[in-house]
């Protein structure tokens, strides 16, 4: 045990693990996870089909209810599909996805300062499935000086009334809405190295499928 590492009843993880009208509550395999990680286990080995999901979820959960304000807590995955299945198995986590994953606005305008040209809320869905730049493409010193740059403490545009970048509204709502994040391997790494100011201290970190994390460093 590590000071000032989060500690858990396998009471609490059990009022924290997802239930629905088809799940009334953890399975024995998942009951003997929660009674390891209430142990002190740090690192979890368990078999396809055991609902790891589920329990990463569980300690997410309940790490969240015990965080300090301003703290977030992650959960973070190899890739991108693992993302949004987990965001739709389980609801109450905010997933946020990379730069490469969201087009420019700035880009479709082609850099106008024209106000007037701008694109707007309405404009933006109908864009998302052409060739244009995404946010990585963009060399990252002009971000702050984009009119769709999304203030991350306000949410505010730069500029009122033109749609917000998608990527800065994703992180800061991701940040405000209080809920457990999820994101892949690379996407946290860029996030602490990078904007770390971004989400604060971590209150916790979830880590699906461990044995890759390496490899996600490497390449």
């Amino acid at each position: 045990m590590t000071e000032g590492r989060m500690r858990f009843t396998v009471r609490e993880l059990e009022g924290a693990f997802p239930t629905n009208a088809k799940i009334r509550g953890p399975r024995p395999i998942q009951g003997d996870v929660m009674q390891a990680i209430a142990d002190g286990a740090l690192i979890i080995e368990a078999p396809t089909g055991t609902g790891k999901t589920a329990l990463e979820f569980t300690v997410a959960e309940r790490a969240r209810q015990k965080a300090a304000a301003g703290e977030s807590v992650f959960v973070i995955f190899p890739t991108k599909a693992l993302v949004e299945q987990a965001c739709r198995e389980h609801p109450d986590m905010v997933g946020v996805l990379g730069q490469n994953d969201h087009i420019c606005p700035w880009a479709l305008s082609e850099f106008t300062d024209d106000e007037s040209k701008l694109v707007t809320d309405v404009d933006l869905p109908i864009l998302y499935d052409t060739d244009t730049p995404r946010v990585s493409d963009i060399p990252h010193d002009m971000h702050r000086e984009c009119p769709h740059y999304v203030d991350q403490e306000t949410g505010r545009t730069a500029v009122a009334g033109v749609a917000a970048c998608p990527y800065y509204q994703q992180t800061h709502e991701a940040k405000r809405s209080g809920r457990v994040i999820a994101c892949t391997m690379s996407f946290y790494i860029f996030a602490k190295l990078f904007n770390e100011e971004r989400y604060g201290k971590v209150a916790a970190l979830i880590i699906d499928e461990a044995h890759r994390f390496a490899d996600v460093i490497r390449y």
